[in-house]
């Protein structure tokens, strides 16, 4: 694990120093505060940007693959996923977070605005 050293300002300072002490976190250093935050804001970000750039990646390699080959190809591939331990997930459109989430009709909708100001 690399360690790295950040450079701030009097100003980025006093702007950490508030932060900490408004932070809900308890039993937590500023120390710690400030690398869950850089965590979060940078590195995350950075992670989803390089997974997203292998999934590019591998699906412009999938389609490189000739038509009279993709069957067998689609076999091997889902024979490797489920060797190594991974799910295979059906084609076809995303599920639809309104009809396939359970118990949908508990949420309340509010179909008029309220009226006046009571």
């Amino acid at each position: 694990m690399a360690q790295y050293t950040i450079l701030t300002t009097p100003e980025q300072e006093e702007a950490l120093a508030y932060s900490f002490g408004n932070s809900t976190v308890e039993e937590q250093t500023q120390e710690q505060f400030l690398q869950d935050k850089v965590n979060h804001t940078v590195f995350n970000p950075m992670i989803a940007d390089q997974a997203n750039a292998k999934s590019i990646a591998l699906s412009a390699s999938l389609l490189t693959i000739p038509p009279a080959n993709e069957e067998k190809a689609k076999q091997e591939i889902a024979a490797v996923i489920v060797a190594n331990g991974g799910t295979l997930i059906p084609a076809g459109p995303p599920p639809d977070p309104l009809r396939d989430t359970p118990n949908v009709s508990s949420v309340p909708v509010i179909t008029q605005p309220p009226s006046g100001n009571n």
